[in-house]
């Protein structure tokens, strides 16, 4: 029987609707669609193609990353799966030599430092670790026996230099699964040609050929070089994830991911790889085969009109978006409001939207309008009736039910949380349609729809990665940092009160009283963010 024939497959289901997860599956022509699927549902093998460890990551690598953590969070939660997420580090590599000597610093030194910068802002960011870190000095020996099996079926070749290097020709018409629209001719191969490989054009057979081992040379020697059949040296990039990846998932993977700009020549020449280590194996691949059976990209973050990329200097690092006052939260939802897949202009503008939409939310969460109504009771003390023919509970009630059922469905089209990210905005105007203008409930039934309208946009913040338990303790915090200044204020107001109302009672001077009582209630809400509430639904106050 041929590699991947007759391969059983589980469509993957939302848990509430039972939906079936349709993507944009990488491998399918103008994106396209197909179901979601795994092998094995208490195995979902998912691969990913993590740093070069050379600098700290900036916001377009975060934008791959956080996005794909809202996915993963979303088939965990969503979908009841138990994933097992491996991220591939590339610990050596051009870049990181060239660093470490211009630092005059070890090569493994700097890269485990940088490495563990990464892992702190993806932290920072709220950002869950991945289950397996693959690191490719510690994969050596695979790396070198996978490409030994690859030269000896004749799909590699050794130059006198000691370079090894896969022959694109060998995969035939498989070749460009991922990019379909690239020709696979010789005469087209300078169009095709790996940019980072041009210096090894003159010894190679056909110039799309890429590097599987390069041979030591004068810039290298004395670090990050490795003994091996062909002389020393160290791997090349593009075998470097495939040969991780099969060594500790197994064969096959249910979903491979990375950036759009990874998709050629990466990841193009690391399924090449794949498919020639099973072929080398003396079985021949069925035409349904796929080695990862789903690949997801994520779109480029643009930084004023371009890619942001540190070739051109055009980024902004994870930690100076951080330090210069930007948020995880307000990030996440930066990358939540647009597809994982489109291209996205960075700007302050765009930013200020994401703060604003948090803001509203923050603001909503906050509110106790259940527990504010039964504590302050309405006018004659008792606690409001629960009334089940309520209009507004009613109407509420169904938004909740219809808004649940959507974003179901949204999250099951290829996670689409600009949908998901709508639809929860509708729901906080809705739910705020159903308190007065002092935030007081219009009924009892209201305050408890109203409630569980929150508890739900708050389940779903938090699935989506959403650091939902801060919301609120910012304010909280700021308060506790200035609290002896605060009790002075509050004092101050307290005895101006005192000596206003004093006066007016004195004088037998309602007007006077009742003005103190406005000042007072103004000057809360303005200097100490409390509102003060006293109409006919109720006395009592809330934090604004």
């Amino acid at each position: 029987m041929s590699i991947g024939e007759q391969i059983a497959r589980s469509v993957v289901r939302t848990i509430r609707g039972k939906r079936p997860f349709l993507v944009r599956n990488s491998l399918l022509r103008n994106g396209e669609k197909e179901l979601l699927s795994c092998t094995n549902a208490d195995e979902f093998k998912w691969y990913t193609c993590g740093p070069t460890v050379y600098d700290d990551a900036h916001l377009g690598h975060a934008r791959s990353y956080v996005s794909f953590d809202i996915i993963r969070r979303i088939l965990t939660t969503c979908a009841g799966l138990r994933i097992t997420y491996a991220m591939g580090v590339t610990d050596i590599d051009d870049k990181i030599l060239t660093r470490a000597k211009e630092r005059n610093e070890c090569p493994r030194s700097l890269a485990r430092r940088y490495e563990s910068r990464f892992f702190e802002d993806m932290d920072d960011l709220n950002v869950l670790s991945p289950n397996k870190i693959l690191r490719v000095t510690e994969h050596i020996d695979e790396l070198q026996s996978l490409i030994g099996e690859i030269v000896k079926s004749k799909k590699a070749y050794v130059t006198e230099k000691g370079n090894v290097y896969f022959s694109v020709e060998s995969s035939g018409a498989r070749y460009g699964q991922l990019d379909p629209s690239r020709m696979h001719s010789q005469q087209d191969s300078a169009m095709n040609a790996d940019p980072e490989q041009d210096g090894f054009a003159a010894e190679k057979k056909d110039r799309r050929d890429f590097v599987l081992w390069k041979a030591s040379d004068d810039s290298t020697a004395t670090s990050g070089e490795w003994d091996s059949p062909w002389g020393s040296g160290r791997p090349g990039w593009h075998i470097e994830c495939s040969a991780m990846a099969m060594a500790t998932m197994g064969r096959g993977l249910d979903l491979h991911t990375g950036g759009i700009d990874l998709r050629f020549p990466h990841h193009t020449n690391e399924l090449a790889v794949a498919e020639a280590r099973l072929c080398s194996q003396n079985e021949a691949l069925h035409e349904s085969f796929r080695w990862s059976h789903t690949w997801l990209h994520g779109g480029h973050l643009h930084l004023k009109g371009r890619k942001m990329s540190k070739s051109v200097k055009n980024f902004i690092t994870v930690r100076e978006f951080l330090q210069n006052g930007g948020s995880a939260d307000a990030f996440r939802i930066f990358c939540l409001l647009h597809r994982y897949w489109t291209p996205v202009d960075y700007s302050d503008e765009r930013l200020a939207d994401a703060e604003s939409y948090l803001s509203r939310v923050r603001s909503f969460l906050d509110r106790k309008v259940l527990t504010n109504s039964i504590q302050s009771g309405n006018e004659t003390g008792r606690v409001h009736r629960m009334h089940p023919a309520c209009e507004h509970a009613t109407q509420l009630e169904h938004s909740l039910r219809t808004m649940e059922d959507g974003i179901d469905e949204a999250i099951a089209d290829d996670f689409d949380t600009s949908r998901v990210m709508g639809m929860i905005s509708e729901l906080v105007t809705r739910a705020n349609k159903s308190l007065n203008e002092d935030d007081s409930p219009k009924s009892g039934a209201a305050a408890v729809v109203h409630d569980m309208t929150q508890d739900y946009v708050r389940r779903t913040l938090s699935d989506l990665g959403l650091d939902v338990e801060r919301f609120g303790k910012k304010r909280t915090e700021d308060a506790q940092s200035g609290d002896a200044e605060r009790f002075k204020d509050v004092m101050e107001l307290l005895v101006s009160f005192r000596r206003s109302v004093r006066h007016g009672a004195r004088e037998k001077d309602l007007k006077q009283v009742f003005a103190a009582c406005d000042k007072a209630r103004e000057e809360a809400q303005e200097k100490f963010g409390v509102r003060i509430m006293d109409g006919k639904q109720g006395k009592g106050w809330s934090e604004t």
